[in-house]
């Protein structure tokens, strides 16, 4: 079972959803169909509870049906917190040449060297900042990065 979220908390519904599914050991049926179609949408928690048998339960602000935690996503405060380690992982990388700014207010930071005006800084570029993704490449694709036959050795 997931882990429980509270009222307030802000969660993306998961994108999956489909009339008939089942999650927690409960099926979803014709009568959920318009919250099904809602798959996706970030919504707040209203409500939040559990029933006889322990499956967590939630209704959201502007919904009228209870959710499981099977349905729910993630929290978007989760997102938050990859997006914020990714950053922070990818900039404190001495070795990236596309950080070299960014890590040098870091550095500075750490030393107590204008501290407010590299944390300003900091702040302004995270606002833009999008994790690296590794690029998925077939063997073909690789031969015409590489522009000749290749064997990958360990």
């Amino acid at each position: 079972m997931g882990h429980r979220y509270k009222v307030g908390d802000v969660v993306r519904i998961r994108e999956d959803l489909t009339v008939g599914n089942k999650y927690g050991g409960l099926t979803y049926y014709d009568g959920m169909q318009r919250e099904v179609k809602e798959k996706g949408n970030v919504v707040t928690i209203a409500e939040a509870g559990a029933d006889l048998s322990g499956v967590f339960w939630y209704t959201f602000e502007g919904y009228g049906i209870s959710y499981s935690d099977e349905m729910i996503k993630e929290s978007i405060e989760d997102e938050e917190l990859i997006k914020f380690e990714a950053f922070l992982r990818e900039v404190a990388n001495q070795n990236s040449p596309n950080y070299t700014h960014e890590w040098g207010c870091l550095s500075e930071i750490v030393d107590g060297e204008d501290v407010d005006e590299n944390v300003a800084q900091l702040v302004e570029f995270y606002k833009t900042f999008s994790p690296k993704t590794k690029k998925k490449l077939t063997m073909a694709e690789l031969r015409g990065i590489v522009g000749e036959d290749f064997e990958i050795v360990d």
